[in-house]
């Protein structure tokens, strides 16, 4: 994005950072699997957890490349995606966590209470940005 590339013009004639997106379908994922593994939650859990990630990202994305009403039921859709993992993260892996003992438990909170607060920036800035367009281009990649 810094390069001037990554980016198309969506359909209501605003700038669109694919290379956001296509970031996140491989970061985010990855910290997933680091949380998991911190919180020794099993590799069918990490997957399923994942899925719902990559499934989160691609409807934000759909939502952002659609105009009108139906980028709000995409919306709709990565919000109960974001809301299964939120409640995975705070839920059944931190009790795994806990009951993996050590300090498990301390890391995994530390690191999950930070990815949990970070990520709940994201829904409010996509509303704003990209659904309603309020908000610039330049403060959305800020």
């Amino acid at each position: 994005m810094a390069s001037g590339g990554g980016w198309v013009i969506a359909p209501d004639c605003r700038q669109l950072f694919v290379a956001r997106y296509l970031d996140w379908l491989i970061t985010t994922p990855l910290l997933l699997i680091d949380l998991g593994l911190v919180a020794g939650v099993s590799r069918w859990d990490i997957m399923a957890l994942c899925l719902s990630d990559v499934l989160m990202i691609a409807t934000g994305a759909f939502g952002s490349l659609t105009v009108g009403n139906v980028k709000w039921v995409w919306w709709f859709f990565g919000m109960c995606w974001f809301l299964h993992i939120i409640f995975a993260l705070g839920k059944s892996w931190a009790e795994a966590a806990k009951a993996k003992g050590g300090d498990s438990a301390s890391v995994y909170s530390k690191i999950a209470g930070i990815t949990v607060i970070t990520w709940f920036c994201y829904p409010v800035v996509w509303v704003f940005a990209e659904g309603f367009g309020n908000f610039s281009v330049t403060f959305e990649v800020c």
